[in-house]
């Protein structure tokens, strides 16, 4: 059995240091008020003289965070002067630090990404200092060490440049007593990555540059205590990786974000105040950094093993463990969202036409929000549409012998402990849901049901067959991104062959298509790394030359009711599989539409009204998933008063330029607040809860909610 025990202080003689022990800095003293000027309100700094002044300010580790202007006077205070260092005392976030000032009261999330992490959209540069008493100069050997680091994005189009960094080092230098001992460290492995690849443009520039373990030393730092279970994953990076509750990470360097897993370990120093950092830390995930912690055979040894992660004081512990250890841990350890309800006799479809006719419990919380939306704001406002129940999957499932291979699944304990395994036969459910036939009697159904609704133009509308299940788009539980949608089409499935293209497909639609595709070609030729193309383009000649069946449709959105992902979120919240049920919500596609947008609602309580925060993406891209990762959303967070919208609080450029929606951005906000208000009175019954709403400026130009769910607001 593999062990893995590491001390984070002095084991030897039995007095372990925690990380937030911090050293003195070996430095000589010095008044703090020297630094904090008379004039200058409390919580940050403008000037850091020496190593006492960085001291005062930081908690934890040795380290401050800072911004700088890029055009300093334009910013609002305290980011109108060269820099300001934050007080770490008062706050760990620079959200949280610069929504402390009125310039930037509303200053949301994506937002604050756009202005610092985003280099096309920058005004702000950010990053830490950080002072390592113990480490010695790069280059002139002499003790004490001040680093600094500045965030950036991970597309190619944001990252960061050899420019950025002499910007900013030109920048601190004027800012820091300390300027000839300022030392550019890496975040993340694209930096890694620049330092190596331009290191003689870094020394031409005369900055030393250097990452953080060659500064840390070889000990050990326990960054939030805490103990989980789960696969050991070993890997350089979280690049193209699925990873989530029920893995324990080792990476080279901490991502810039990560979602909930069940512990992490880097090679690579991490800042106490990152925000991967504070997230673990928030939900009491362990997380240290271990030098050479991929390389180590103890590790390496329980690679794809279900393990017990460790991390306290004492040092971080990674042992093998057991299933029936780690199930008890995981049981006493999940939230507790209840578990879901199904009624499988209603077998009828739900037209929209009513909202009583689609409950949630026959064909699942997105086909009945669907329902209401079109009931209560009409096809111009809300697309209308029908919802197929729960009881058709079930009845698949049946008719095919799904049963035995989930009921085999759910009882074998590889489940939990081979990932490879347990991806095997999930895609073995998958298949055998997809390869079956899908009842003709429902089809039929189906058929009648969309010849009422569209008359003429039944066979020649595109379909939206999206999911709807019993376990997403709940109060508690959103399972956004889980489940899988598809295209159908009536005339592919009258049409008696399954040559393309696809009935639906217009001849205007096609001539954009042809036009988008060609010029993705031209782009990659000329930008061969912008790999994303490669898939555009594929996307793109399916939808030029393949069918989309509504039979092929119906049985590839009930199959991803077993995604891996969709399975672990479920088992993490102690749901019972068996219980878990797939309906779907039909509407028309969405063909050449203009914009698509992304309205949370509710976003904090205020004097002035509450903030909506509004992300819209111009056509080809889509604000969930864009095609193009370097795609730059346009974002405004605004204030909704009692008479309307009150106050636009802040605007960041998208790719495609300023002022996406124009003249139609009242006509949009209008419509967000009233289907706000009818679903938080009406629906959920609660006009505090915050939404989450999908809207589209569609082809014809009309502004339309696609859907709307509850959102779950997490903290900073």
């Amino acid at each position: 059995m593999g062990v893995l025990l590491v001390c984070t202080g002095a084991c030897s003689d039995g007095t372990p240091r925690a990380l937030s022990d911090a050293p003195d800095s070996g430095l000589p003293d010095a008044e703090v008020a020297d630094d904090l000027a008379a004039d200058q309100p409390p919580g940050f700094a403008y000037r850091l003289e020496d190593g006492a002044a960085l001291e005062a300010l930081a908690v934890g580790d040795l380290s401050v965070k800072y911004l700088a202007a890029l055009e300093p006077g334009s910013q609002p205070v305290p980011v109108d002067r060269a820099c300001v260092f934050q007080d770490m005392h008062d706050a760990s976030w620079h959200l949280e630090f610069l929504t402390a000032f009125p310039g930037f009261a509303g200053l949301d999330l994506e937002t604050y990404l756009s202005l610092v992490l985003r280099r096309r959209t920058r005004t702000l540069y950010g990053g830490a200092v950080r002072l390592w008493p113990d480490a010695q100069h790069p280059t002139t050997g002499v003790a004490g060490v001040f680093s600094f680091s500045v965030y950036a994005d991970e597309p190619v189009e944001d990252r960061l440049t050899v420019g950025d960094v002499v910007e900013v080092h030109a920048r601190l230098s004027g800012c820091v007593g300390f300027a000839e001992q300022l030392v550019f460290v890496a975040e993340g492995p694209l930096q890694a990555a620049l330092l190596a690849d331009e290191a003689e443009a870094f020394a031409a520039a005369g900055i030393v540059a250097t990452d953080a373990a060659a500064l840390a030393g070889a000990g050990v730092e326990v960054y939030s205590e805490g103990t989980g279970y789960g696969t050991l994953v070993i890997a350089q990076s979280t690049a193209g990786l699925e990873v989530g509750l029920r893995d324990v990470l080792v990476l080279e360097h901490a991502p810039n974000d990560i979602g909930i897993v069940a512990g992490l370990i880097t090679s690579q120093p991490q800042s106490l105040h990152s925000h991967v950092n504070l997230r673990l830390g928030e939900k009491g995930i362990p997380n240290a950094r271990l030098p050479g912690a991929r390389e180590r055979g103890e590790l390496r040894a329980l690679e794809g093993a279900l393990v017990r992660i460790r991390a306290d004081a004492d040092g971080v512990e990674v042992v093998a463990a057991g299933v029936e250890e780690a199930e008890a841990f995981w049981a006493r350890s999940r939230p507790d969202v209840g578990q879901p309800q199904a009624d499988l006799s209603a077998t009828q479809l739900g037209a929209y036409g009513e909202a009583s006719e689609v409950a949630a419990d026959v064909y699942g919380v997105k086909a009945a929000n669907s329902a209401e939306l079109c009931r209560a704001f009409g096809p111009d406002e809300a697309p209308c549409g029908f919802g197929v129940p729960f009881s058709a999957y079930r009845a698949h499932l049946d008719a095919h012998g799904v049963e035995p291979l989930i009921a085999a699944f759910l009882s074998d304990p590889r489940r939990h402990t081979d990932p490879q395994w347990r991806r095997g036969a999930l895609d073995d459910i998958r298949d055998a849901i997809r390869d079956g036939a899908v009842d003709p009697a429902l089809l039929a159904s189906i058929e009648v049901q969309i010849r009422g609704w569209l008359g003429p133009e039944a066979e020649t509308t595109r379909l939206r067959f999206r999911s709807s299940t019993n376990v997403e788009d709940l109060e508690a539980l959103t399972g956004a991104g889980l489940y899988d949608s598809r295209s159908g089409c009536l005339g592919d499935d009258l049409d008696g062959d399954d040559a393309g293209p696809s009935r639906c497909l217009s001849d205007r639609e096609a001539v954009a298509l042809r036009q988008l595709r060609d010029d993705s070609r031209r782009e990659l030729d000329a930008h061969p790394e912008r790999t994303w193309l490669e898939v555009r383009i594929a996307d793109l000649e399916s939808d030029l030359s393949e069918e989309k069946p509504i039979a092929r449709a119906l049985p590839r959105v009930w199959r991803s009711l077993w995604n891996d992902r969709a399975w672990i979120e479920r088992d993490y919240y102690g749901i019972d599989h068996h219980l878990a049920f797939m309906g779907v919500a039909v509407n028309p596609s969405f063909v050449l539409e203009q914009l698509d947008a992304v309205i949370v609602t509710n976003l904090d309580a205020d004097p002035r009204g509450p903030l909506y925060r509004v992300v819209t993406q111009a056509a080809p891209d889509s604000v969930v998933r864009p095609d193009n990762p370097g795609a730059i959303a346009e974002v405004r967070t605004v204030r909704r008063g009692s008479d309307g919208l009150v106050d636009d609080m802040r605007w960041v450029d998208s790719t495609a330029g300023a002022d996406l929606w124009g003249e139609d951005f009242a006509v949009l906000m209008d419509l967000v607040f009233r289907v706000h208000d009818h679903f938080g009175a009406a629906v959920y019954e609660d006009l505090g809860l915050a939404f989450d709403l999908e809207v589209k400026r569609t082809d014809d130009g009309r502004v339309v909610v696609k859907q709307i769910r509850p959102y779950l607001v997490e903290g900073p």
